[in-house]
């Protein structure tokens, strides 16, 4: 088979290299480590590159690891009412109302990945040490693309 995945922890600092890949995502944060898995489903080859280890040193990390989204009670409509009402009505609608009808099922989709999420009445959590509550959605997918690496 292919090798579909590079990652490489140990290069020098100043290694230059020369890499054929499909697709370059740049940052390994949650929606670069996100976007690397989605692209690898698509069986094309994939290089994902961060200035840090992957899942570590992201703001992504460092964020609450708490997200709104139409659980229990919060209705699609009111979530995207509150969302640009929140917004000052500067959002894209358009994308607002992606957000809004596919949030809950993206978020729940993490748990293929190893991610440990959590759900209340419109609301969702991950979990991970204090400071780093971020850490238990990005940590989770970058183990799943080392798990998958050949």
């Amino acid at each position: 088979m292919e090798h579909l995945w590079t990652v490489v922890d140990d290069w020098p600092v100043n290694a230059t290299r020369k890499l054929k890949t499909d697709v370059l995502v740049i940052g390994a944060g949650a929606a670069g480590l996100r976007a690397a898995i989605e692209a690898r489903q698509l069986n094309v080859d994939v290089l994902l590159v961060s200035k840090t280890p992957a899942g570590l040193g992201s703001c992504s990390t460092y964020a609450g690891g708490g997200f709104q989204a139409p659980f229990g009670k919060l209705t699609v409509k009111a979530h995207f009412e509150r969302t640009v009402k929140g917004g000052k009505f500067l959002n894209n609608q358009r994308l607002v109302k992606v957000m809004a009808q596919e949030g809950a099922t993206r978020l729940l989709e993490l748990r293929e990945f190893g991610v440990n999420i959590e759900t209340n009445d419109g609301s969702a959590r991950v979990s991970g040490s204090f400071m780093m509550n971020g850490a238990g959605l990005t940590l989770p997918l970058a183990k799943f693309i080392r798990s998958e690496s050949p």
